[in-house]
């Protein structure tokens, strides 16, 4: 079965995080992703508190799973010239340096398409190529901070980061839609393009919520623990034995809330009368209400709430979660033998597609690991190869 970009050619220039996982995204679509490392490798590789063997850790796999490792060292002339044999030949590039360090290194927008006219790039950097920061470096913790997403996450007393990176994450995400979208303009029109993401422009659109309610009233939201400012109820509640979260402030589940606790009494309370009114008197509500949830089970409260078409969830670890049937049948876990490691398991991807789904092909690559076989491939003379790093 052809995969959707079957023929199309990616090199991943990127490193950590945000860049790999677009070219992965790209990669379990079919894409031959050609990962180009430095010497030392992508910083990655040592990402995370778990190594799965020497240079690869449980993160730099799951984010680099479906690509070929290439060691060129771009400050030679031997490198440059095997940069520019696979430049020749490849339709996207992905960058993570900043404008100055991606000039030095020869993989700036116009130095590559002075080697093909037609490439598509695309650098993921932490501000973007212009303004005040564009020359700061960044991480996804430092733009949770300066975004504006912590400001409102946390309880009041306290901001806190959130568990993950989710700005890398959704910079990915922006990453890959703005490749696919230039993907198609080029075959309509023959053109390539380049593509500027900047992961605080993915942080602030992860906020149009409350920044579109900011903007509108000059007031900075609060923070509001597990508690959302979009309605109430909506909050974590202890239980019994656990914790369960509750979502019940659109009109019919606010009515069938009331009913199922047996506290009709509420929906003639000025207090609760409408959401607006819930909202103003949240921790009135929130009160009420823990003395309820606080007699029964988080199951038998999950399974009455769920009954009564109620938005309801108990808090699932990740046993939880790898034991559910809905991931089983969502094919959200998947396995593979790796050639180094043995038998591996990792998260599969959240698009689901009829004709052309998304496929794992091959486990993330040592350092090195295909440097001759794809230079051979691609025509790179033999001056130009560079050894595996092992």
């Amino acid at each position: 079965m052809k995969t959707a970009l079957d023929g199309v050619v990616v090199l991943d220039a990127s490193q950590l995080i945000a860049g790999p996982l677009a070219a992965l995204y790209l990669a379990d679509l079919g894409a031959d992703v050609i990962k180009i490392e430095p010497p030392e490798g992508d910083k990655g590789r040592i990402l995370g508190p778990v190594p799965v063997d020497e240079g690869r850790t449980t993160t730099f796999i799951a984010v680099n799973r479906n690509k070929r490792s290439v060691v060129l060292d771009l400050k030679t002339p031997d490198g440059q010239a095997s940069l520019q044999t696979l430049l020749r030949r490849a339709d996207v590039v992905i960058t993570s340096a900043r404008s100055d360090s991606a000039k030095r290194l020869g993989l700036s927008p116009d130095a590559m398409r002075k080697v093909n006219q037609n490439i598509i790039t695309c650098a993921i950097t932490g501000f973007g190529d212009t303004g005040p920061l564009s020359k700061e470096p960044a991480l996804d913790y430092a733009v949770q901070a300066r975004s504006g997403i912590m400001a409102i996450s946390g309880h009041e007393e306290q901001p806190i980061r959130l568990a993950v990176t989710v700005i890398d994450i959704s910079s990915a995400q922006v990453a890959t839609q703005g490749i696919l979208a230039a993907l198609f303009h080029r075959e309509r029109t023959g053109k390539g393009q380049h593509i500027d993401v900047a992961l605080y422009d993915a942080a602030l659109a992860l906020q149009v919520t409350p920044f579109s309610a900011y903007l509108r009233t000059g007031k900075q939201p609060p923070r509001t623990g597990n508690a959302t400012l979009l309605g109430a109820p909506a909050d974590l509640f202890a239980t019994r034995d656990g914790f369960i979260v509750v979502n019940a402030y659109f009109p019919g589940q606010w009515i069938s809330l009331c009913t199922i606790l047996q506290r009709t009494d509420l929906l003639e309370d000025p207090r609760f009368k409408d959401n607006d009114a819930r909202l103003r008197h949240r921790k009135e509500l929130f009160a009420i209400l823990s003395e309820t949830f606080a007699n029964r089970t988080t199951d038998k409260w999950t399974r009455i709430l769920s009954a009564g078409d109620i938005v309801a969830s108990p808090i699932c670890t990740y046993a939880d979660v790898e034991q559910s049937e809905q991931t089983a049948v969502n094919e959200m876990i998947v396995e593979w033998s790796d050639p180094h490691a043995g038998p591996m398991r990792g998260l599969g991807y959240p698009l689901k597609m009829s004709h052309t789904p998304p496929q794992q092909r091959r486990s993330a690559p040592k350092l090195g690991e295909h440097t001759d076989e794809v230079l051979r491939e691609f025509g790179a003379a033999q001056k130009s190869l560079h050894q595996e790093v092992r």
